[in-house]
């Protein structure tokens, strides 16, 4: 484990938004969801822009989701 970290490589489950792969030659690695993440980077974009409040995001966030993938409510601090 010490090494892992040394060599730069994500130790445990992947971060939000991000999924846990393994290559043909058993290498894990972490990548990035690609409906989740463009959703997500969608929603800071939203909340840096300040037109809308987090709800209103929440709600546009659950539209466009089409409650496929949001399943708990994210924190917006």
């Amino acid at each position: 484990m010490r090494r892992a970290k040394k060599e730069g490589r994500y130790m445990g489950t992947a971060p939000l938004k991000y999924v846990n792969k393994i290559t043909e030659g058993k290498k894990k690695f972490i990548a990035p969801h690609d409906f989740e993440a463009t959703l997500l980077k969608w929603t800071f974009e939203q909340i840096v822009s300040n037109n809308f409040n987090t709800e209103q995001i929440w709600k546009m966030v659950r539209e466009k989701a089409d409650e496929k993938v949001v399943s708990a409510k994210i924190t917006f601090g």
